[in-house]
């Protein structure tokens, strides 16, 4: 039988029964449930793979190890951080997020913050029009995402000119602030003109690839210290 995958949550005591998801592999549901709810909200102490993670409010901390939360074919983000609310994000092993049309995978309202940290793997693709992370294409503004992991995270954004990371509509009012501080972060932009939407762009350390230009104003941590420190490959505008 197929490993059960897991969303780890700080908070999540409840022993976990085995449930079958819609695409045919084994998920989790807290206690004696007979069905899986839409989402997971901040305070309920349950965990199960393939739901989606909302953090309505105040912070929660969450661990994704080997874990898939697939949410194409819906309208919603595989997780979601509403205004006002904080997820610190531990990824283990190889995970794998995908947001449902117009819904980037991980959703970060303005107002919202996101800080991801761990040594793992992410894999993460927005759905039509989003990005992987940042704002839908509807509200289209997004909050903080810090990226302090050690493992690699795959940022690709679901086209129509969506960022892999930030806002869908960036321009000079644009809100929002991406800081990346180690670990390697892949991005891709199809028919995007940058990767990284955003007001405030943060370059503290880590190896970013971009898939389009690099940022007007990104600059290497320290200045133009050797690569090791914050290496930046594509083409700058």
């Amino acid at each position: 039988t197929e490993p059960v995958e897991q969303i780890e949550s700080a908070e999540a005591t409840e022993p976990v029964e085995q449930t079958q998801g819609q695409d045919g592999q084994q998920g989790q549901a807290a206690g004696d449930q007979e069905s899986a709810p839409e989402a997971l909200v901040a305070g309920e102490s349950q965990e199960r793979s393939g739901d989606r993670i909302v953090v309505a409010s105040g912070t929660r901390h969450e661990t994704l190890r080997d874990a898939t939360i697939d949410q194409r074919g819906t309208e919603a983000s595989a997780i979601e951080v509403s205004r006002g609310a904080t997820l610190e994000l531990t990824i283990e092993g190889t995970n794998t997020l995908y947001g449902g049309s117009t819904q980037p995978a991980i959703l970060v309202e303005d107002g919202g913050t996101l800080i991801v940290r761990g040594s793992g793997t992410l894999k993460a693709v927005g759905g039509a029009g989003a990005p992987a992370i940042g704002g839908d294409a509807i509200v289209l503004n997004c909050g903080t995402i810090e990226l302090w992991q050690t493992g690699t995270l795959d940022l690709t954004a679901g086209g129509d000119g969506a960022p892999a990371l930030g806002n869908v509509g960036y321009g000079s009012d644009s809100t929002g602030k991406v800081a990346i501080y180690a670990g390697t972060v892949n991005l891709s932009s199809p028919d995007a003109s940058v990767d990284i939407a955003v007001k405030d762009i943060v370059m503290g350390g880590g190896s970013v690839s971009f898939s389009q230009k690099v940022p007007q104003g990104v600059k290497l941590p320290g200045g133009n210290e050797p690569a090791a420190r914050g290496e930046l490959r594509g083409d700058r505008k």
